[in-house]
């Protein structure tokens, strides 16, 4: 049966020994494609882990507030990325009714097309610093 194992916290105390991942392997009789990824384990695996770091095996487990908090970061992020290609998409619609049918002057025209695009980089760019924010306190309380 697989667990979910904070590979955050695993990176945070394998770099706060100074190992390599192929170290950690050796010190924990995992193997390195073990340690790469991490993330998903048996529970043999924490338990070698846990020894390898000489910490409870429950200290590596992933909270389900970290993985509710990641999955809300990275529904934020999809939702800025969808909304700059949004924008992007929204400002050719303008450029090419405005090349057909020509009823705006060419100077106006780009202004607004800029303005639509501008709007979308800072929503998304918003976004990101959000979703940021979240893997920031995730990393945090995965080092505590």
């Amino acid at each position: 049966m697989e667990m979910k194992v904070n590979s955050e916290r695993v990176k945070t105390l394998r770099l706060a020994k100074g190992w390599s991942q192929e170290q950690l392997a050796e010190v924990s009789g995992l193997g390195v494609r073990t340690i790469q990824r991490v993330g998903a384990c048996s529970l043999e695996s924490r338990n070698s882990l846990a020894s390898a770091f000489a910490i409870q095996s429950e200290d590596l487990q992933e909270s389900e507030a970290n993985v509710a908090r990641l999955a809300t970061a990275l529904r934020v992020l999809n939702f800025g990325r969808y909304l700059l290609v949004f924008s992007v998409c929204l400002g050719l619609l303008n450029l090419s009714i405005n090349y057909v049918f020509g009823d705006l002057p060419l100077d106006r025209f780009t202004g607004s097309v800029a303005v639509v695009v501008v709007v979308g980089g800072v929503v998304y760019t918003i976004c990101y610093a959000i979703s940021e924010k979240l893997r920031f306190e995730m990393r945090v309380e995965a080092s505590e």
